[in-house]
């Protein structure tokens, strides 16, 4: 990029999306928590060198428009009326610039529905630009294009080396832009869909061409909706392996090595920016566990505000506690011999005294305990704020109050792991019926089926056999302890967050090799509706 780089954008939106065949029109459909326009605009508004961004939108959608603009905070925007055709609305915008601009200077045209525009395809447009005029990007054909008679009977042909898909963005002298425009006739208006040859018909200006990138595609379909999500969340998730609880299992290990060929990105220091947080805690450790939930949530908050300030369209923070239980040689659970119930509430009333620095002094041990009742059945919504923590040194307080904890890494090689997993079972432990009736309503099988269990065998429900079933009493105390641990983690982190939305989800899960491939699919989808629930995946 050149330092003497400016620019200005038009975006026409003023379309209706005839082709989407839904009542809001595509560039106001939301992927991933935000409007797809959004997207669009911070593509451009993420640039230090972008000067102005006119948004022609339709006059029924302005106010819509405008609180959009409002929520993301992009004092670059302008907003003008557009027209019942795409270069009525592009016109529109262009004369909204005539005061801004010059006859030199440069101006981008891009679809408000081609969301993944990227810096270095927007400099080399508007440097073309500058040298010859007027530049566009351009990308090979993929189909053959054929032409028939009236009588609907082959004619031609064309050649797919010669001929090229027009894509966006398209950049112009400003001079050239606005007098092709003036000098155009009606039917260029309401027919035409080609800027370029607007300005090669009436200015006898030739563009240069770019060539493009394959993200430049457009949402035009309903079904690329869905495409659009999956290209947002490759793209925009950054996953930290965040394990600060001490651990002597193999687990972590294993599921970190697989973490690396997950599809996105991941970063492996704790001050790196990210949005997305995977930490085991071991039950055996969950005492400890408790007092570290706010050194968690600091580095958590503190990763999440290192991202990229030029950017407003973020992925909602995504934190997940998995909880592993693993068994002895004799096939007792580990948490299950250690602590009765007696230990248990004595110890949950002193983890509430050790902890009460990350939760409110207005919530009462009643509270927490009702919200652990009711965990595997709730949702809780955060208040509605997509901007993320603006500086690191809010979080001083908080930080400041808990030590970094000791970890541990105990890495085994394959082989060990998989004897280490075969080792473990579960014994036929007795109990009564009330508690296998309280467990069984505690299961969450919808949230089961729709993460979709890759055909493995459900330990709890499918595997037949007297040897197979776990003490009630032993199960209902595991959950009651990680709903408990889920419910401090939860304080800590919105103590943390402020008012910035979250999402956070535990698992309890024995020593499985699918473990990392579920946990991929909880990642992928970054269900909100399951905030705040307990899965239970032992």
């Amino acid at each position: 990029m050149t330092t003497n780089m400016k620019a200005d954008v038009v975006i026409p939106a003023a379309g209706s999306s005839v082709r989407m065949k839904m009542p809001i029109a595509k560039q106001f459909q939301e992927v991933c928590g935000h409007p797809i326009l959004s997207y669009t605009v911070d593509c451009f508004h993420r640039l230090p060198w972008i000067r102005h961004i006119v948004v022609a939108v339709d006059s029924s959608q302005t106010e819509h428009t405008r609180s959009i603009v409002e929520k993301y905070g992009f004092e670059k925007v302008m907003i003008c009326e557009g027209g019942h055709t795409r270069h009525r609305s592009i016109c529109s915008a262009v004369q909204a610039l005539r005061d801004a601009c010059e006859d030199d200077d440069v101006v981008l045209i891009h679809d408000a529905a081609r969301p993944f525009v990227s810096e270095e395809i927007i400099s080399k447009v508007v440097s073309a630009a500058q040298r010859h005029k007027a530049a566009g990007v351009t990308r090979p054909l993929v189909s053959t294009v054929i032409q028939g008679d009236e009588h609907g009977q082959l004619v031609e042909s064309l050649d797919r080396q010669v001929y090229r898909n027009s894509e966006m963005p398209q950049a112009f002298h400003y001079g050239v832009i606005a007098k092709a425009y003036s000098n155009c006739t009606k039917y260029d208006l309401d027919f035409g869909t080609e800027c370029l040859l607007l300005a090669l018909k009436y200015c006898s200006c030739s563009a240069c061409l770019v060539e493009g990138t394959d993200d430049l595609w457009k949402v035009t379909y309903q079904k690329d909706l869905y495409t659009m999500e999956s290209v947002v969340k490759e793209k925009f998730t950054t996953l930290w392996f965040a394990q600060g609880m001490e651990t002597t299992s193999a687990l972590p290990a294993e599921v970190e090595n697989k973490i690396l060929r997950w599809p996105f990105q991941v970063v492996t220091s704790e001050n790196s920016p990210a949005n997305t947080f995977i930490t085991f805690v071991e039950l055996k450790q969950i005492s400890q566990s408790f007092t570290n939930f706010a050194w968690l949530a600091a580095q958590v908050a503190r990763s999440c505000s290192n991202q990229n300030f030029s950017s407003r369209v973020r992925l909602k923070p995504f934190v997940l506690l998995v909880f592993t239980l693993d068994t002895n040689h004799e096939g007792k659970s580990d948490v299950g011999h250690r602590v009765d119930g007696k230990e248990w509430r004595s110890h949950e009333k002193s983890m509430l005294g050790k902890t009460s620095n990350c939760i409110s002094e207005s919530t009462s041990h009643q509270d927490l305990s009702n919200n652990t009742k009711e965990r595997s059945h709730s949702i809780v919504t955060d208040a509605e704020d997509h901007s993320l923590v603006s500086n690191a040194s809010d979080l001083s307080p908080l930080s400041s109050q808990v030590s970094p904890p000791n970890r541990k890494y105990l890495k085994l090689s394959a082989s060990s792991a998989s004897s280490q997993s075969e080792n473990n079972h579960r014994t036929n432990m007795p109990g009564d019926a009330a508690s296998r009736d309280r467990l069984g309503q505690r299961r969450d099988a919808a949230s089961d089926d729709r993460l979709g269990q890759r055909g493995e065998s459900n330990h709890y429900n499918q595997c037949g056999g007297e040897g197979c079933k776990s003490e009630p009493g032993q199960k209902q105390l595991t959950f009651d302890l990680c709903s408990t641990a889920l419910t401090r983690a939860k304080a800590c982190l919105r103590q943390a967050f402020k008012k910035v939305p979250f999402t956070i989800v535990g698992i309890t899960s024995e020593v499985s090799p699918h473990l990392a491939d579920r946990l991929l699919d909880l990642v992928w989808h970054r269900a909100a509706y399951l905030d705040s629930q307990l899965l239970d995946w032992a």
